[in-house]
């Protein structure tokens, strides 16, 4: 039998550790798992202890050599001071008063002799040096400290507790130890292959502070110009949050529908339909649409703009020079606004908005039919060849799953499509359109203007006839119903226009050379370019300014350059052309090219003969921004906005646009036959129009080109009339009979009972174009 004195070994702590606590009926096999595991610890443990006691009785042979050595150093020295003299040796008053100093022996006590402080032997073993050696001996010493633990342990009644506590400890344990092996070990001496340089447009988005979903706009564009105001400078640099969209929504790539282009930069349709739509969708919505509403509060579109040419002087750009563009904060909202919408446009929620495979469906023209589609790629014709090619061949195209990947700026991306069986066909109705192919028909369809859509074979402009045979060919390879529909559609509002008359166009217009140029821009033959290339080989010529006219005309998206008949005969009567002529992209350059070059050209006009090249340059000027005269001074032309020359060249009087009668006589002669010739040309019944964009839209250029023109209205009542409500601005309505009253309160050369009733019937008749034949008066 054992002696009771003798030390429990290990394997009994081990037994002891099982047997003292109550026994546990519900969780016997766990308790034979821990206590395996209990028993290996303590084994790992027993064996360092030994390997540990091996070096300890290496050291204390060496220590009492040592010792030894000491000893008769020290009988040749004298001895040094007591124990419990306190101011010699040092030590805390507090540690003497507390019992601590009583464990220490006096120098001259014998049982201390042959001792000394340096020869000790320290009971605990030296840790080993090696990764295994230092990890088994922590093992070890977490064997122990769970070992004390673990009779504690045993005291407890409840053997559940009892337990858990030694899973968790056991775990923790070898948390440590593998954390602890993995600091020992250290980081991998391989070589890390080194960082790819950053690019000057990436190191201007980085120094931005911008990331993806994260858009510091006011760093990446460029600062606005001084004479911008400082309320739209204010909202730019403060109250603009950061815009919470993918980096890919500031690329143009897309915009004109280029697909050589958008390969080259890597800006696959459908890889940053992926990034830019998803996750969620709203999310980057709304926050253009919250940008938009700032800089519509503090910014001018017209006034307000970017200063590209000092962008242009920094060393890091993120915009290179043909990107980005926009001509200020208002215009970026808008391009931003209607790049997403393009980009994004998919199938709705419900019944009718079936997924698509390619979910958006600008990515299913692209990876079906092999079309780019953008924002400002309305009237490009080009990509009808791909759609008539992948149609040519009548067959059935089995569902499959397709697989392939698309190139990102940030690299290849995989994708893996379920593709559904669909037909094609040259036939009527042989070809599975869906939404994505008929909305982009259609919209090419309502592009249409004369001389704003080009034929692609000869260059010259389309005419209406050709251009209707293509797009009925086109949508009639389409499902059979809808194709129906949009050619009925798109006839109907040609009527509108009185450009589609039985069938037929009404008559051909032949476009004139002022309003291609005023479209497209000038080309290098077109007046006034020649005749300024032969002013520069003139001798004492301004050539450095004659040669940045000549460059700036040629640069310009449009041209100005007309004479005043040419101007009201061939633009005014089109609220197409005006709108075109008033745009802020062909304002924006004007302006551009005087920030530049005006005093260039001032200077050269002041050493010339008063007719001169640069003189006809601020004619041409002056003429322009009369052109865009609106209700409001200096109003922000959008599509829908009122602009007065169409209406006066409908009244036969365009020069009033320059110079407005003062003669209510003459007012009434140029009213009276127009409003007869309106009232009878309406039917009996109008259909009310529809509320959506479309048809607000087209409403609007048919009021701009008769004499329901808002500018003309104004001449006649000498108020602007509101065709939606008819109603004065405290909320009444209009008494047309007092408001005449009033307005002719001056005027004794006019028959007041005529004017009177012109003015009435102009309401009535204006008001049933708008509010259709429901309206009647109260």
């Amino acid at each position: 039998m054992a002696d009771d004195a003798s030390p429990p070994r290990p394997a009994d702590d081990a037994v002891s550790l099982h047997t003292i606590a109550e026994p546990d009926v519900y969780s016997a096999q766990e308790q034979e798992q821990a206590d395996a595991d209990y028993a290996l610890a303590l084994a790992l443990e027993e064996e360092e202890e030994e390997r540990a006691r091996d070096v300890a009785r290496s050291r204390a042979e060496a220590a009492e050599r040592e010792a030894l050595i000491a000893q008769e150093r020290e009988e040749q020295q004298p001895n040094g001071p007591y124990r419990d003299d306190i101011q010699v040796i040092d030590v805390d008053r507090d540690d003497v008063e507390d019992g601590i100093v009583d464990s220490l022996p006096y120098r001259d006590d014998p049982s201390a002799e042959g001792e000394d402080a340096e020869g000790l032997e320290d009971p605990r073993p030296a840790p080993p040096k090696t990764v295994w050696g230092k990890t088994r001996h922590y093992i070890g010493r977490s064997a122990r400290c769970l070992r004390d633990s673990t009779r504690r342990v045993t005291s407890w009644k409840s053997g559940i507790v009892k337990k858990a506590l030694v899973i968790v400890i056991i775990t923790l344990i070898a948390v440590g130890v593998l954390i602890k092996v993995l600091v020992l070990i250290g980081p991998s001496d391989e070589p890390e292959e080194p960082e790819k340089p950053l690019t000057p447009r990436e190191r201007a988005f980085q120094e931005s502070g911008s990331m993806n979903r994260y858009l510091v706009l006011h760093k990446l564009y460029p600062d606005l110009e001084d004479s911008a105001s400082y309320e739209c400078k204010r909202v730019w640099k403060t109250h603009t949050p950061a815009l919470k969209c993918h980096q890919g929504l500031l690329s143009t790539a897309w915009d004109k529908g280029d697909g050589d282009h958008i390969r080259a930069a890597k800006m696959d349709i459908y890889g940053y339909s992926k990034l830019v739509c998803d996750a969620p969708r709203w999310t980057c919505s709304r926050a253009i649409r919250d940008l938009k509403d700032n800089m519509q509060e503090a910014c001018d579109e017209r006034t307000d703009r970017f200063d590209w040419d000092n962008y242009q002087a920094r060393d890091l750009r993120y915009f290179d020079d043909e990107e980005g563009r926009d001509s200020g904060p208002m215009q970026l909202a808008q391009s931003l606004t209607a790049r997403y919408d393009t980009l994004c446009e998919g199938p709705g929620n419900g019944f009718w908005g079936t997924p698509i495979e390619w979910d958006t469906y600008t990515a299913e023209l692209w990876m079906r039919w092999g079309i780019a589609d953008g924002k400002d790629a309305g009237r490009d014709l080009g990509y009808l060849d791909k759609f008539f090619l992948a149609t040519n061949e009548k067959k059935t195209i089995e569902a499959h799953v397709e697989k392939g990947s698309v190139e990102t700026e940030a690299g290849s991306m995989t994708y893996e499509v379920d593709v559904p069986d669909r037909r094609v066909g040259p036939g009527d109705g042989e070809t599975d359109c869906g939404n994505s192919i008929r909305d982009w028909i259609e919209t090419k369809w309502a592009s249409f203007e004369y001389g704003a859509v080009m034929d692609q074979t000869t260059g010259d402009p389309m005419s209406l006839v050709k251009f209707n045979a293509l797009m009925e060919k086109a949508i009639k390879r389409c499902e059979k119903f809808e194709a129906g529909q949009m050619i009925r559609r798109r006839h109907e509002i040609w009527e509108q226009f009185g450009m589609w008359c039985d069938g037929a166009p009404c008559r051909e217009q032949a476009v004139p050379d002022v309003a291609l140029q005023l479209i497209h821009g000038l080309k290098q033959d077109d007046s006034p370019l020649p005749g300024i290339r032969k002013m520069v080989n003139q001798t004492g010529a301004p050539v450095e300014a004659l040669q940045a006219l000549h460059d700036d005309l040629l640069e310009m998206p449009c041209s100005i350059w007309m004479d005043e008949t040419r101007l009201q005969e061939d633009i005014m009567p089109s609220d197409f052309r005006v709108r075109r002529l008033c745009s802020d992209e062909c304002r924006n350059a004007i302006d551009r090219i005087q920030k530049r070059h005006g005093d260039l050209f001032r200077e050269a006009s002041n050493n010339l003969p008063a007719e001169n090249i640069f003189a006809q340059w601020a004619v041409m000027r002056r003429r322009a921004e009369a052109t865009c005269k609106g209700l409001e001074y200096k109003e922000m032309i959008t599509r829908t906005t009122p602009l007065c020359a169409p209406g006066y060249a409908f009244l036969g009087h365009p020069g009033w646009i320059f110079q407005q009668p003062t003669s209510k006589k003459d007012i009434l002669e140029a009213f009276s036959p127009a409003v007869e010739k309106l009232a009878k040309s309406l039917p009996d019944y109008i259909r009310k129009p529809s509320s959506d964009t479309g048809t607000q839209r087209r409403l609007a250029r048919q009021l701009s080109e008769s004499v329901c023109n808002r500018c003309s209205g104004k001449l006649l009542l000498g108020t602007t009339p509101d065709w939606i409500m008819l109603e004065a601005p405290s909320g009444r309505r209009l008494d047309v009979a007092k408001q005449i009253d009033w307005y002719l309160r001056d005027s004794e050369d006019v028959d007041r009972e005529e004017y009177k009733r012109v003015a009435e019937l102009y309401g009535a008749t204006c008001n049933k174009i708008v509010r259709g034949s429901a309206w009647t008066k109260e």
